[in-house]
């Protein structure tokens, strides 16, 4: 049973959260944190301006979505879990009574409530309205046998899980949690197991969870007033990446974040430009799945210089141990759906003439276009199991770098941010290993976004470093609070920003999204 300590500080609670969650849930370090700090905002609600839902999805199969909602439950306030729960009934739960819904409210299978094709209207405008601080959700309800019209306060956290995409005017409030399948259990080379996570029983779980959740009620209570109190931070306190809709999204995040202090500013920042990153994938765990076949029938050709779509759709349709045969509900993938999952990676089908004349135009892929995005996102093919679903899902040379602005990031140059400034001076001072790999901070933490601009091999760090020295960076920002209103965070006499840079800078048109990922442009 967990023991509850002695007037814990935030620093000290956020890490008992992360190390319940991480008994159980299979995902990566930003991941955790994230959860972590959604968690604490569910017990500071009044003290937010806005609350950002957790979008938990995967494609795949036993991935953990239902597991981490449940995870969620033991630790969030006022908790109310559904599955596949029926539209009347979320109207009458979130919208009926006098008193606004008071807890967390948590939906598993959230695809049969908000329908693959079009989404309930009330269900889309209550959810949307959620959101803001000030939230209102018009009902209509009879008053001595005469209906009038009320507004009630729908503001509330939420968390939904699913397989598919969720509907666009949700996914723009929300933060994304891109579950993968647990690896199969190997042993690695000092002979440690590969998966630390634990079966899951919940009762046994809520047990252990209990003394947490009562001293994260307390938590809150005693520092509702001191986050209450914090000024909407400007623009300079959001890593520059951000587009404005998601530092509405970030900004309760990292009230907390800051409030606490200590390294949780910069991991903050860092696990939200991953996770908005992250999003321009429909679904990263398939691109790098499907890259992986597409380079097992390059190296079957002996890696010829292109090969057709034609081809490539019929040698993945013959994969036993792939759905690509029935990806098209329950049918094989068609050439468009192969280009949605590859496009992200910034590969693109080029037409080739063929035939006695060059008069036939066919559509397919070249090697030169394919061939660095595998040396970036897949372990050479000596090391690739027999069963590519045993490649390892967590190995940091496989994490998303991205060299682009994703779906929803605005054009901005980094000019004057502290971001930019930290980033400069990383250029710099601190060359680092190939852009890519992740290295761990003074307390050994990794940082994938910070090895890639650390890199002095990296041939598009040196494009950003010329961009930045043009133009004059204003000094840091000090992001601790002030000592009155926040008595956990250490005060420096030269508090800096030391925030780490994103994973993409620079301006990239919106046509041009998801094109620059591990290229030289």
């Amino acid at each position: 049973m967990t023991t509850k300590p002695s007037n814990p500080n935030g620093h000290d609670l956020i890490n008992q959260v992360i190390n319940f969650y991480k008994q159980y849930l299979h995902c990566s370090p930003d991941q955790l944190d994230l959860l972590a700090l959604w968690t604490m905002h569910t017990h500071l609600m009044p003290a937010a301006p806005f609350s950002p839902s957790l979008n938990i999805c995967s494609r795949q199969k036993q991935s953990g979505k239902t597991l981490c909602l449940q995870l969620l439950s033991l630790l969030c306030n006022g908790a109310s879990m559904h599955t596949a729960a029926a539209p009347a009934l979320l109207l009458h739960q979130l919208a009926d009574g006098y008193d606004p819904f008071p807890g967390t409210l948590l939906l598993d299978d959230c695809d049969a409530t908000f329908g693959k094709s079009r989404m309930n209207i009330k269900l889309q405008g209550l959810f949307t309205a959620r959101f803001q601080q000030d939230a209102r959700f018009t009902v209509r309800v009879k008053d001595d046998d005469e209906y009038i019209f009320d507004e009630k306060p729908v503001f509330f956290p939420a968390a939904f899980a699913g397989n598919g995409r969720l509907h666009p005017c949700l996914a723009e409030r929300s933060i994304l949690i891109a579950l993968e399948p647990k690896a199969c259990a190997k042993v690695s080379a000092e002979g440690e197991p590969g998966s630390p996570c634990q079966p899951f029983r919940f009762f046994a779980a809520q047990k252990q969870s209990r003394t947490l959740l009562e001293t994260l009620r307390e938590w809150g209570a005693g520092h509702h007033e001191a986050l209450e109190a914090i000024s909407p931070y400007k623009e300079d306190q959001f890593p520059p990446e951000l587009s404005w809709r998601q530092r509405d999204c970030a900004e309760p995040l990292l009230h907390i974040a800051d409030f606490i202090g200590g390294d949780w500013p910069q991991r903050a920042r860092q696990a939200l430009v991953n996770a908005f990153a992250l999003a321009a994938f429909e679904d990263f765990y398939s691109s790098r799945q499907i890259l992986a076949n597409i380079r097992d029938l390059f190296a079957a050709k002996d890696n010829p210089e292109w090969i057709p779509t034609t081809d490539l759709l019929k040698f993945l349709h013959t994969l036993d141990d792939r759905n690509w045969h029935e990806w098209n509900k329950g049918k094989p993938m068609v050439p468009k759906q192969l280009a949605g999952l590859i496009e992200p990676f910034g590969i693109r089908p080029q037409s080739h003439r063929t035939g006695p004349d060059n008069e036939t135009v066919i559509r397919g892929y070249r090697f030169e276009d394919l061939e660095p995005i595998w040396n970036h996102h897949l372990p050479p093919r000596s090391t690739v199991a027999a069963n590519p679903q045993d490649l390892p899902t967590n190995d940091p040379e496989l994490t998303p770098v991205l060299r682009c602005q994703p779906k929803g990031v605005r054009r901005q140059e980094l000019r004057g941010s502290p971001v930019a400034a930290n980033l400069q001076n990383s250029v710099r001072s601190n060359p680092g290993p190939v852009s890519g790999s992740q290295q761990p901070d003074s307390t050994g933490r990794w940082w994938p976004a910070a090895a890639s601009y650390r890199s002095g091999k990296d041939p598009s760090v040196t494009v950003v470093a010329a961009k930045l020295q043009n133009h004059q960076a204003t000094p840091n920002r000090d992001i601790q609070r002030d000592p009155v209103k926040n008595p956990e965070a250490p005060v420096a006499a030269n508090a800096q920003d030391t925030s780490l840079p994103g994973h993409f800078a620079g301006p990239v048109r919106k046509k041009d999204i998801g094109h620059r990922i591990m290229t030289n442009q």
